[in-house]
């Protein structure tokens, strides 16, 4: 991305300010244009400045703040999605010093992660924490053995090959693709899981990034 289109992105003030220098002097709609590669300013021809309009003036502004809200919103991950019995990763994975295999099992093939089940939970606190609604609500789901519907936090889509086994045996660790899980009071998605991403670190590593290494080969 040039320093111009940056700017233009990040700092609609910036934009602000340069058009009411351009209004006061016409040539400096030639200025603007060429710091910001964009044409709403004006255009020059034979000697001609034509002046912007209002509400020419007030679109380009409009679009620099909605691509700098963009661009913003970029960055910042996805809030936690809410869990049905609530769960500290950074207290069970943190401070208690938990595997994240005790609790997320790898079935044969290998592909997915299990995700824990009320009996499971209930190993340990069936005598840990037991007046705590969570756990009494966690204890129903064991005795009743439904099922935890635990909100999805990564998902990768049905064309794309992966294999959580795979990915352990050639040395990945689970904070490559989840992020600092550790740390986390409640589970979000702290890595980015593109197609660019999972490419990088292939690279980074050496593995193949062949499109029939993750994707099904196609006539």
């Amino acid at each position: 991305m040039a320093e111009g289109d940056e700017t233009h992105r990040t700092n609609p003030a910036e934009i602000e300010s340069l058009i009411e220098q351009a209004e006061s002097d016409p040539h400096d709609y030639v200025a603007f244009n060429a710091r910001f590669g964009i044409h709403c300013g004006a255009t020059a021809q034979g000697g001609f400045v034509m002046r912007l309009k209002t509400p020419v003036r007030l679109s380009c502004v409009a679009a620099a703040c909605l691509l700098a809200a963009i661009a913003q919103a970029e960055k910042q991950s996805p809030p936690a999605p809410p869990q049905p019995i609530p769960f500290s990763h950074k207290l069970h994975a943190g401070a208690q010093g938990l595997k994240c295999a005790t609790c997320h099992r790898n079935p044969d093939p290998g592909e997915r992660m299990g995700l824990a089940t009320a009996a499971m939970c209930m190993q340990c606190h069936e005598d840990v924490k037991i007046d705590s609604p969570a756990i009494q609500a966690l204890a129903a789901y064991a005795k009743e053995k439904r099922e935890i519907k635990w909100r999805r936090v990564y998902e990768i889509p049905i064309f794309v090959f992966f294999s959580h086994r795979a990915h352990l045996a050639a040395g990945s660790v689970c904070a490559d693709c989840h992020g600092p899980v550790k740390e986390m009071e409640h589970m979000y998605r702290a890595v980015e899981t593109s197609m660019s991403s999972c490419m990088r670190c292939h690279e980074a590593k050496g593995a193949s990034n062949e499109c029939t290494f993750c994707h099904e080969k196609m006539n």
